[in-house]
């Protein structure tokens, strides 16, 4: 619920008429440094390189984990989570070529 109020709250103010200071928050530099090392990124790819990376690397040790000694060992039990997993890839994709498809021409060159 936490992560449905966020990006409820993200997606009002981007779309409203402080939308100026959501684009600045998302290009604040932030910086790490030890010592004369350090890397520094703005918001916006500490957010994607970085918590998503952390984000699907637990998903991904607690899917394993399910699998070695959760309730995924059944192989009964895994046919709804990889049915879910395929309608999460394909869906989205169908639903962009079901809104995007009249506006896109696709052309192709000879090179």
């Amino acid at each position: 619920m936490l992560l449905v109020a966020a990006t409820v709250i993200a997606l009002l103010w981007a779309n409203s008429p402080w939308s100026a200071v959501y684009e600045a928050v998302w290009t604040t530099g932030a910086s790490l440094r030890i010592g004369e090392v350090g890397l520094e990124m703005d918001l916006g790819h500490w957010i994607n390189d970085g918590l998503m990376a952390v984000f699907f690397f637990v998903i991904g040790m607690e899917v394993r984990r399910d699998l070695a000694v959760g309730e995924l060992t059944d192989r009964r039990r895994v046919v709804l989570p990889v049915l879910a997993g395929i309608g999460g890839i394909v869906v989205p994709a169908l639903l962009y070529l079901w809104i995007e498809a009249p506006q896109v021409s696709c052309r192709f060159y000879a090179g």
